[in-house]
């Protein structure tokens, strides 16, 4: 990996003018094999990625805080590898003190946590950031644990897309102070170690949207989101910018959940208030919505929405309604086709559309009907 992360500092063209650029690596408290993995790419990178005028910093990803910090002048004698050694022999150090401590053990992370403190000691005026994060992004919550990653049996569960557009103070996957440009500049490089490492790849593909979603919120950048370690900091070194994947809020997801990925059966976060009654996203609720999109069949970015309403107390064994419909966008107005409705123990409901509404929307009824069978309709 040493000789990979020195090619890709050659193929760069490394020189001591260079343009000044900002870098960073987030480091777990353990590892699946300890610091034998990581510790000579880690050398590399100081000795052959950054170049003077750069800012390196090294930090901690499970209790997120300072362990170095590099600034390189910018000074033709800091291209030795000898001289900045020298220069940065405390901080170095530092570096390995944390490395000798590391322990043979799973990589958990607070990755919330540590973007929260990158964007809050973020000015607008510094370099862009190629930010390089090692361990375990299934994160876990200790002090609310509806939302962690892993249930109590160690089930993996995604926040719902309705987490990333509510305040801290309802969700803790939400937006802080940071504020939606907290993040700007930032690409982030995830190398997923530990038990994410072991993932389906649905449940990998659902992990991966959700923090690319959760970077987007703020502005930043998903550019790596690679298991292999060697590939991983190569694409770190080469400051690659993404996106690894295009991502795109769910509009019609509304509900403040967990999902288990590849189940129809979710978790609501929920509680009760003082006069008894079910709370859902800080609100007394008589009932709640959970929706499900589909693509339509044979028309090009239209999304077949599934709704299910329920009563809290019979979630989710009954439900109380589902209907289902889409909407075509023509000429600035908006058409939407009811296809539907169902109640519990009956049949579906259809619902036809007019002539004049399939004409309205440029569509004909062989559209409509490929539209009914996407619908998402619940089993009983």
């Amino acid at each position: 990996m040493h000789k990979l992360i020195i090619a890709v500092a050659l193929a760069l063209g490394v020189a001591p003018m260079a343009a000044a650029e900002e870098w960073g690596i987030a480091l777990p408290t353990s590892l699946p094999g300890g610091k034998a993995r990581i510790e000579a790419p880690l050398w590399a990178v100081f000795t052959d990625v950054i170049a003077p005028g750069d800012r390196y910093r090294v930090v901690n990803g499970t209790r997120p805080g300072r362990i170095a910090l590099i600034d390189l002048p910018e000074d033709q004698k800091m291209t030795r590898k000898t001289r900045r050694a020298q220069a940065f022999r405390a901080e170095n150090g530092r570096i390995y003190e944390h490395l000798k401590a590391m322990e043979d053990g799973p990589a958990p992370l607070d990755l919330a946590g540590l973007l929260r403190r990158e964007a809050a000691n973020r000015s607008a005026d510094r370099a862009d950031l190629a930010l390089l994060i090692l361990g375990d992004p299934t994160q876990l919550m200790p002090d609310a644990p509806s939302f962690s990653m892993r249930d109590e049996s160690g089930v993996l569960r995604i926040p719902s897309d309705r987490h990333l557009s509510v305040g801290l103070q309802i969700s803790p996957w939400g937006l802080g102070l940071e504020g939606s440009a907290g993040l700007a500049g930032i690409d982030v490089h995830i190398c997923p170690v530990g038990q994410s490492a072991r993932l389906s790849p649905a449940e990998d593909a659902a992990l991966r949207r959700f923090w690319a979603l959760y970077l987007a919120a703020r502005s930043g950048q998903l550019a790596s989101w690679e298991g292999d370690l060697e590939t991983c900091f190569e694409r770190f070194a080469a400051r690659r910018t993404g996106p690894v994947v295009e991502v795109a809020a769910n509009p019609h997801d509304r509900d403040l959940v967990m999902r288990r990925v590849g189940h129809q059966t979710i978790e609501t976060v929920t509680g009760v208030s003082a006069s008894g009654k079910t709370v859902i996203d800080g609100v007394e609720v008589e009932d709640f919505s959970l929706f499900a999109d589909r693509s339509h069949p044979t028309l090009p970015g239209v999304d077949v929405v599934t709704g299910v309403r329920y009563a809290p107390e019979e979630y989710p064994k009954r439900y109380q309604l589902a209907w289902c419909y889409f909407s075509v966008r023509r000429n600035g107005t908006e058409v939407k086709f009811d296809l539907g409705t169902k109640r519990q123990g009956k049949a579906v409901d259809p619902l036809s559309s007019t002539v004049q509404a399939r004409r309205a929307a440029g569509i004909d009824l062989s559209d409509v009907e490929a539209g009914a069978r996407a619908c998402q309709w619940p089993n009983s």
